[in-house]
């Protein structure tokens, strides 16, 4: 199969990002021809993808030429600038990686439109679109996915003592674990 990926950036190693070379490297495993294109490039993953899978100008790209369409931070709609093209007979999936940024929320109804199909990363982000007036039967969950090479059959699973949580934006439950454990302690 044939799978474009677009995304508006790749310049930091931040959960859109590594969605999408973990996605790219899966493709690409199996077989299957997979184009990239970022509004925003960083440097550090110029190399991370095979050269001739970069696709340099987003005016270029002509979607019959795909099966599917792997589309984050809303980008698509700029592939029609020019209304000539209009086969929705590929496989179009949205794919929304946070509730509160609003550049993983915009273009739903144009999504929905389309007939998308919506992939989201948490419980909370599927609530968020659904309030959005999204239905319920077209959003699935892929919970951050990791691939198959983390998994290590057999392993003994290590007991926790403490859990560390680096996030720009913790969900609540973190938050108020840690404050239910700093009053234990005192």
């Amino acid at each position: 199969m044939k799978f474009l990926l677009l995304t508006n950036h790749l310049f930091e190693y931040g959960g859109s990002e590594v969605q999408i070379l973990e996605l790219y490297a899966h493709l690409k495993a199996q077989n299957h021809t997979a184009k990239i294109y970022a509004n925003d490039w960083g440097e550090a993953f110029k190399g991370l993808f095979d050269a001739d899978d970069v696709l340099a100008d987003i005016d270029a790209i002509c979607v019959s030429d795909y099966d599917v369409v792997w589309v984050q931070h809303a980008i698509f709609a700029r592939l029609f600038k020019d209304i000539k093209q209009t086969d929705f007979s590929l496989k179009v999936i949205s794919v929304h990686l946070s509730p509160y940024v609003p550049l993983e929320i915009s273009s739903l109804a144009y999504m929905k439109a389309i007939g998308a199909t919506f992939v989201v990363n948490s419980a909370e982000t599927k609530q968020k679109l659904t309030e959005l007036s999204i239905d319920d039967k077209d959003i699935f969950v892929s919970h951050n996915a990791a691939p198959t090479t983390f998994i290590q059959p057999n392993q003994r699973k290590p007991e926790l003592a403490k859990i560390a949580i680096v996030s720009n934006h913790p969900p609540p439950r973190a938050s108020d674990s840690r404050q239910t454990a700093a009053s234990a302690r005192h």
